[in-house]
Formats: C-alpha cells, structure tokens, sequence
C-alpha cells in the first residue's frame, strides 16, 4: 500500500523555480514500439506517424519487460524566452535517466550516448550557446531488461547560464577557492 507524502512547504517554489531553467520533455515523446532500422527511426519527418506517449501515474514512459525495443522521438526548438527570460547564449543540457537494459541517445542523428542498467544517467550537452529557433532532433532507441519493465524516468532540457559576461557561476563540485 502506497503512503501518501504531504507535498513540501516550499514545493511551488521550488518548482516556479526549477520552471525558468528547465523544460520537462516527458509528455512531447513520440513513440514506436519494436525495433526499426536507423535510416527509418532517425528521420523525423516520420515521427509525426508514431503515437504520442502515456505517462505512468510517476510521470514515466513504461514499456514492457523482455529486452522489447522502444523508439521515442521528439524535435525540440530553442524557445526566444523561458518563462520570460531570455535564453540566448545559455548552455543546453540534455537531461536523462532511464531504467533499461541498453540506451542509445542520439541528436541531429547521430549517436552520441550510450548506456545500461547500470550507467543509466546522462547530462549531454547539445550546444554551449543557445541560439532562439534552434532545433534539435532527440532519438532514443531504449531496450527493456530482460528481467523488468523498461522506463524513461525523467528528460529535461536544461538551460544554464555558463560563461555569460556578467554571470559567473561555479561547475557543479567546484570549489569557490579554486
């Protein structure tokens, strides 16, 4: 039986928050369930054939267990603003966890991560300077394990403000010292 959790005192916050550098890609995937060739699933114009994702009660995209394959697909277009502040010039991450038994990320369609059950976190850089109406084309190949179901946990892109004149902010694990 599930316990329900009351939602943090300072929950809005931190979600208004995390709302002007980040954008929850999880419901925008397209999906196609069994194994295509690559010169077929990284096209994207044949995306828009593919079904759009359900999202699990936890916000996940769930497929069956087995080693099935599951293609998800999405263009992502550098917005002008986030939540009215401008974007340009800013870092682009591409945030990912999965729980599957072999991933395969790629963007523009090219291959540019790999993973497994035990590597199953990515924060891939897609550009180093944001440039507003820059697309790009995000392709997962994603096997679930043999043993359980398969799932993309979270995707997000991540806006960050890195070597901005006037914006200094320190890498993760840095130290200020340094």
């Amino acid at each position: 039986m599930a316990i329900a959790l009351p939602p943090l005192p300072h929950q809005a916050q931190l979600d208004r928050l995390r709302g002007l550098s980040q954008v929850d890609l999880q419901p925008d995937w397209r999906f196609c369930s069994g194994d295509l060739p690559l010169e077929e699933a990284l096209v994207a114009a044949s995306w828009s054939k593919w079904a759009a994702v359900a999202l699990s009660d936890r916000a996940h995209i769930a497929w069956e267990a087995g080693k099935q394959v599951l293609w998800l697909a999405q263009r992502f277009e550098v917005p002008a603003a986030l939540r009215g502040y401008d974007v340009a010039g800013h870092q682009i991450r591409l945030d990912l966890t999965w729980w599957a038994d072999r991933a395969e990320i790629f963007v523009n369609g090219q291959l540019v991560q790999e993973g497994d059950l035990f590597d199953c976190v990515t924060k891939f850089c897609l550009t180093k300077a944001a440039r507003p109406g820059e697309t790009f084309d995000l392709a997962m190949r994603l096997t679930s394990p043999g043993h359980d179901r398969g799932a993309l946990v979270l995707s997000q892109i991540r806006f960050e403000a890195v070597g901005l004149p006037g914006r200094t902010l320190p890498e993760p694990g840095s130290s200020p010292m340094n």
